[in-house]
C-alpha cells in the first residue's frame, strides 16, 4: 500500500472516537499513549508495513509479551480507524502458563505454618513430607478420556532441586555480579545506569518546559487582555501551548514509570545480593 503519516488531526480524531466508544479514560489514555509511542518510533518517516513489522520487533526486545501485545493492539486499533488494514500486525504467540502465578504462590511464613499445623494436627495430608501428584491426571480422570499419566515428586525432592536453585544462582551472582545485574535489567525498559540517568535528566528537562508552558499561557492571556493580540492569535497560542503540555505531561508519567521500575529493580538487586553475602551456605 502506499506510505502514510499520521498527523495531529487524526490522533484528535482518534480520541474523540474512543470515548465516542464510551472506553474508559485509562483505555483512552493508554490508547493514546501507544500511538505516541509508535510515532515517536517511526521518527518522522513515512509509515508502511514494513516500519510497523520493525515497530514489532523492537516491542519483542524490549517488553515482556503481554505489553508488546497491548501497544499492537492499540496501533493495530488506530489502523482500523484510520482505514489502514493492511497495516495491522499480528500479536506474538502467548505461551501457557506452566507455573502459578506469584500471588498463589506460598511464602516462607506460610510453608512454616503449614508444616507445623500438620505435625500438631498430625495430618498427613498437610504433611510436606509427602508428595504431589499430577493434578491434570487427576482433573482429566472425572471426564471420558484420561489426559496425561499418573505421576508424582516427593517434596523431599521438590525442596533439594529448589534449595539446589537457589544456590547455583546466587554462587552465579556473587561470582558473575555485572553479568547477573544485566540479565535482571533484562526485564526492565531502562536497561543501564546511563540510560537511567539521561531518563531523569530528560524528565527535569520536561517538567521545566511544562511549568514554563504556565507562565507563558499567563503572560499570553494578559497579552491579550490588554489587546496587543487578536483573538485569533491567542486562541492559536493557547491551544499550541495546551497541546505541548499534554503531550509533556503522557511524557512525563511515562518515564516517572520507567525510573520507578529501575529504581525498585535496583533495591531488589541489592537486597538480593546482600541476602545471599549473609547466608552463603544455605542448608534449609
Amino acid at each position: 500500500m502506499e506510505q502514510s503519516k499520521i498527523t495531529n488531526q487524526m490522533i484528535a480524531e482518534f480520541e474523540y472516537e474512543l470515548r465516542n466508544d464510551e472506553k474508559s479514560e485509562l483505555t483512552v489514555e493508554k490508547y493514546l499513549r501507544d500511538v505516541r509511542r509508535f510515532i515517536a518510533f517511526s521518527s518522522g518517516k513515512l509509515i508502511d508495513k514494513g516500519l510497523v513489522l520493525a515497530y514489532k520487533a523492537e516491542l519483542e526486545k524490549e517488553y515482556a509479551v503481554a505489553s508488546a501485545n497491548s501497544m499492537i493492539a492499540s496501533i493495530n486499533a488506530f489502523f482500523r480507524f484510520a482505514g489502514w488494514l493492511d497495516l495491522c500486525v499480528k500479536q506474538f504467540k502467548v505461551q501457557r502458563k506452566t507455573f502459578c502465578n506469584e500471588e498463589k504462590e506460598l511464602t516462607k511464613a506460610e510453608y512454616v505454618r503449614l508444616c507445623r499445623t500438620a505435625e500438631e494436627q498430625k495430618n498427613e495430608r498437610l504433611n510436606p513430607n509427602n508428595d504431589y501428584d499430577c493434578s491434570t491426571y487427576k482433573l482429566s480422570i472425572r471426564g471420558t478420556k484420561p489426559v496425561c499419566c499418573s505421576h508424582h515428586i516427593s517434596t523431599k525432592a521438590l525442596r533439594e532441586l529448589i534449595l539446589f536453585t537457589i544456590r547455583t544462582v546466587s554462587k552465579y551472582a556473587i561470582t558473575n555480579k555485572e553479568d547477573f545485574v544485566e540479565r535482571v535489567r533484562k526485564a526492565s525498559v531502562l536497561k543501564q545506569d546511563a540510560a537511567a540517568k539521561e531518563k531523569k535528566r530528560k524528565l527535569n528537562r520536561d517538567k521545566r518546559r511544562f511549568d514554563e508552558l504556565d507562565i507563558l499561557y499567563k503572560k499570553l492571556y494578559e497579552t491579550y487582555a490588554l489587546g496587543k493580540i487578536t483573538e485569533e492569535r491567542f486562541e492559536a497560542l493557547s491551544k499550541e501551548y495546551e497541546n505541548e503540555q499534554k503531550e509533556i505531561k503522557t511524557v512525563i508519567v511515562e518515564a516517572e514509570t520507567e525510573i520507578s521500575v529501575y529504581d525498585q529493580d535496583t533495591t531488589n538487586i541489592n537486597g538480593f545480593m546482600e541476602l545471599i553475602r549473609k547466608y552463603t551456605d544455605l542448608r534449609d
